[in-house]
């Protein structure tokens, strides 16, 4: 994961620069005034929380049920900062946030956004971890008579992802 991490962050942070590097020099072109403010010098400090939603839907092919798995949604807490071209974001989550483990059980999860932005290309990153479902839908499968869930406490999930943008034409866009 280690390695991962760091070749995301270093793609990010060669291909979107503050300074734009002369072989990416079409990248460069001027401000409209008029529209845009340019307070990317301005260092933003932000704390957050955050409600992400993840779920899986297992079927077999001839099978007409599905399991609905769900992580016990949580609440995260995190803190982020902006400054130039470079925005990161971290969000734990918290037990003392939490207090229907005894019915959902106990999920574990990591969130981690990155995001570059210069004057016409942008990149965001994403990484998250889930550790711990529940099944969702459990009375449509079988008789269950309990107020708990049945648990999957060891089931994990990660996932990654990025986007990408260019503007061809920047005419009123608001620099970020």
């Amino acid at each position: 994961m280690k390695q991962l991490l760091t070749v995301l962050l270093f793609f990010s942070l060669t291909l979107v620069n503050a300074g734009n590097p002369p072989f990416l020099g079409f990248l460069n072109s001027a401000r409209d005034t008029n529209y845009i403010i340019d307070q990317s010098n301005h260092f933003c400090l932000r704390l957050f929380t955050s409600g992400k939603y993840n779920q899986l839907q297992l079927s077999k092919t001839g099978y007409e049920k599905i399991l609905k798995l769900y992580p016990n949604d949580q609440t995260s807490l995190g803190i982020g900062f902006s400054y130039k071209w470079i925005g990161l974001g971290i969000g734990f989550s918290f037990p003392f946030m939490n207090k229907d483990d005894n019915i959902y059980g106990k999920t574990n999860r990591f969130d981690f956004q990155l995001n570059t932005y210069s004057k016409k290309i942008g990149f965001d990153t994403h990484l998250q971890y889930y550790k711990g479902f529940y099944l969702d839908n459990v009375n449509k499968l079988i008789t269950w008579n309990s107020n708990a869930y049945p648990l999957l406490p060891d089931m994990e999930t990660f996932s990654m992802g990025m986007n990408g943008y260019y503007l061809f034409n920047q005419i009123g866009r608001a620099h970020v």
